[in-house]
């Protein structure tokens, strides 16, 4: 009796992993695809790994950003907020299809899309989606890249309709030259100074490998 009370524990744990896993990843497989403006640093870490860390516009907390049924602009400090409090972030789409902060909410939204977050205590708001894992060779890269200010950043996100959010990729566009993934690049630069001139807009992806 005592083992068999034993293996149901373990099956229940088992499939309570597994239910909290596909609870966690469902923004992949069932959300929308949304393009976000990012901020990039701290490619690498030598305890955490190769993590690039994210910031982006609706990651902090700001002045007249609230939406609110009196239309009464408040300021974060003059509201009281307690550590993991649920803040929306309303996203509006912009002319280049990719998605631009709009404002916040302390009510969940019927008519926007947004992204669930929670207070952190201080003034960010965390959504899941700040810190991408890369391999090696691509965080190194991502550090030379990061290196030019002469960069677009844009960040692929799966949204659900509850505000839940997974990041999917990260694309750093090259303004005016090619990157280091480019065939005719090697360590000491272009190869050939003529092929150099073509694909300016060419894209570099970083595939979330998690």
């Amino acid at each position: 009796m005592k083992i068999r009370s034993l293996i149901l524990a373990i099956i229940f744990q088992i499939l309570l992993i597994i239910a909290m896993l596909a609870y966690a990843l469902m923004p992949l497989y069932l959300g929308k695809e949304i393009k976000v403006r990012v901020n990039l640093y701290d490619p690498r870490d030598l305890f955490r790994g190769n993590y690039v860390s994210l910031s982006y516009d609706f990651s902090n907390l700001q002045q007249s950003k609230f939406d609110e049924k009196t239309g009464v602009e408040i300021y974060i400090y003059d509201r009281n907020f307690s550590k993991n409090d649920e803040i929306y972030a309303i996203l509006k789409q912009d002319a280049n299809a990719t998605y631009a902060f709009d404002k916040f909410s302390f009510t969940k939204p019927k008519d926007a899309l947004f992204l669930a977050g929670k207070f952190d205590g201080y003034s960010l708001v965390k959504y899941g989606i700040e810190e991408f894992y890369m391999p090696t060779k691509k965080a190194k890269q991502t550090e030379r890249e990061m290196m030019d200010q002469d960069v677009d950043a844009v960040a692929v996100l799966m949204v659900m309709d509850d505000g839940r959010a997974r990041l999917k990729d990260i694309i750093i566009t090259p303004n005016g030259k090619k990157r280091s993934n480019d065939e005719n690049f090697d360590e000491n630069g272009y190869t050939d100074d003529n092929e150099s001139l073509e694909g300016l807009d060419k894209n570099i992806r970083l595939q979330d490998q998690r």
